[in-house]
């Protein structure tokens, strides 16, 4: 077992020695197609029936890049992303359980119910890289840590086009959308991905991208007035001991980063280049 310990030691040695990377600032831009969902562990009991279905909703992100490599296979990331993110739940045609209904012998498609909610999300992490991508022309990395997540605008809609009941009159101060949920959360990310050198310090940045909600999105104190008979109290807009949703998304990133004053770890010289 200690020869063991001891390969094994000598072999991360060995790994970190061979592993270069470019010091310096790093700044870029990156654009991201997503898909999103919210998971709430309450909504999955209304699809066992099968006349109700959670859909990926597709979204698209984009932002900016800051970050700092200290030390070699080392890296410090901070992002500021706009995004889109949300949830969409479909009706299906309990004949053929489908997402295709029949009215009158034609198909079409059945209700679509959409929440999007936009969010400008604060991402911190820290991660390595395989070498220095302006070096070699390919690098892998990861990258993992924490997001933070500002509510900044939320709307829903539907494909129904049907006539809708509106809000009664004896309900007042209901809710907006943007009300019924937290204005701030946070998430875990991580990315993994390859960096493509382009030219000079320009680096082509291809990453699979993650994040998955800590806390409630869904603000559960929203609620709203009813009056009835004289009286008037206050309502809860969710229903009560409802669970928590946590708001889960994934994306391809593709970016571009250039290092400003790189500051590349010198290799061990060559016997050719050695004094003789």
């Amino acid at each position: 077992m200690r020869n063991v310990s001891l390969i094994l030691l000598v072999s991360l040695l060995m790994i970190c020695g061979s592993v270069q990377a470019q010091k310096g600032l790093k700044v870029g831009a990156f654009g991201m197609p997503t898909v999103s969902t919210l998971f709430n562990a309450d909504d999955r009991l209304l699809y066992q029936p099968g006349f109700f279905q959670q859909e990926f909703l597709p979204n698209m992100a984009g932002g900016l890049v800051l970050g700092w490599n200290p030390g070699a296979a080392f890296g410090i990331r901070l992002n500021v992303l706009y995004t889109q993110a949300g949830v969409r739940h479909s009706t299906r045609d309990l004949a053929s359980g489908t997402s295709t209904c029949r009215y009158r012998g034609e198909e079409y498609l059945c209700d679509l119910n959409t929440t999007r909610l936009e969010y400008l999300k604060i991402p911190l992490m820290i991660g390595f890289h395989t070498a220095d991508p302006t070096v070699s022309k390919i690098s892998f990395s990861a990258y993992a840590g924490l997001q933070m997540n500002l509510l900044t605008r939320a709307f829903e809609y539907t494909t129904d086009t049907e006539y809708i009941l509106p809000i009664p009159p004896n309900v007042t101060d209901y809710p907006d959308t943007y009300a019924l949920y937290t204005n701030r959360t946070y998430s875990v990310v991580g990315e993994v991905g390859f960096d493509i050198k382009l030219v000079d310090d320009f680096v082509l940045n291809l990453r699979l991208r993650g994040d998955y909600g800590l806390d409630d999105a869904e603000d559960k104190t929203a609620s709203f007035r009813v009056t009835e008979a004289g009286q008037t109290n206050r309502q809860d807009y969710w229903p009560a001991a409802r669970a928590a949703s946590y708001n889960a998304s994934l994306g391809v990133l593709i970016g571009i980063t250039y290092t400003l004053g790189g500051n590349r770890f010198p290799k061990s010289p060559s016997p050719a280049s050695s004094d003789i």
